[in-house]
Formats: C-alpha cells, structure tokens, sequence
C-alpha cells in the first residue's frame, strides 16, 4: 500500500512538471529555505524537526503554521493550516488559496486521489530556485462536516532534514 501511495505521488510530480513556473516567488510565509532554527519564531517542539512556528507574512485564511528543520539543514519545509470549519468554507478557502497559487506559479496539478486515510484532494506546483513544490491538501472524512486545508512549501533540502544527524560508521 505504501509502495502505491509513493507511485502515486512520484506520478503527480511528472505530471507537474508542464506547470512549472520561472520568477515565482520561493519563499513560505516569509521564511527562507535554510533559515536557522534560532531565527524562527518557535511557539513549540512537536519533535526533534517538527516546530510550530510564528512567521512573519502569514496568510489571512491559515491559523497555525510549522517548519521542518534541523540545525544542519535549517528549514526545509514549511506548512500553513486552515482551522476545521464547515465543507463549504473550506471549499471556499481551498479555492480562493489554490486561485492565489495559480496566479504565483501557473496552473495546478491535481490528484484527485488519497496519499493517506484523511487526505481528500491535492493540487502542486512545482517552484523554481530553493523551491522543490508547493501543495495544497484537503483534510477530512469525506461525508464529515468539516473538513481542513493544509499548504505545504517543501524546499529543496528537504532530504537533508530527513538524515539522522550521527557520525558516520562507515569511514
């Protein structure tokens, strides 16, 4: 299952690659690809990557927001959340964000199909520069009431922060 779900979004970023955009902007919320831990603004530590964040350009429609770091890397990914509100709203957010991205990056890319057991809908773009992608999610049951958005920045270090940090055994 999990081999699919890779398939599958490894297919989505092919596909993207005819909405790819030149002199878009490729930076999240006002932070850098890189930028030092010490120079975020954190609220809390989820994990040993995963922080909430304060970010200086947030989005009038997104509540809450996090990063991806480590102290090698620096940020690497960066996320906005819409709140759970009702289908419609979220509809409504979903479209006016995926509107504002299309307007930055040239159209979308959908994939109608699910990466996990809550994620309805997904729309990338792929970025230029220090930016690898941008996405935008839809959270939620299918049938539920409410529902959320999610809008990801992954930049291109992104592996970098996905590499324990540890001397190397092999030298």
């Amino acid at each position: 299952m999990h081999s699919l779900k890779s398939a599958t979004f490894a297919a989505a970023i092919i596909l993207m690659g005819c909405s790819q955009s030149t002199n878009a902007a490729t930076v999240a919320f006002g932070i850098d690809m890189g930028t030092t831990i010490s120079d975020l603004e954190v609220d809390r530590k989820v994990s040993e990557t995963e922080m909430v964040i304060a970010v200086p350009n947030p989005h009038p429609l997104l509540s809450l927001y996090s990063a991806t770091a480590t102290a090698s890397a620096g940020v690497c990914v960066v996320v906005g959340y819409a709140p759970m509100a009702a289908r419609e709203d979220i509809t409504r957010t979903i479209a006016t964000i995926r509107s504002q991205l299309d307007e930055v990056y040239g159209e979308n890319t959908n994939v109608p199909i699910s990466m996990d057991a809550t994620q309805l809908d997904a729309w990338f773009w792929l970025g230029d520069g220090d930016l690898k992608w941008v996405s935008v999610t839809l959270h939620g049951e299918r049938d539920a009431s409410e529902q959320a958005a999610m809008v990801k920045w992954t930049y291109r270090n992104e592996e970098d922060c996905n590499v324990i940090a540890m001397p190397n055994p092999f030298n």
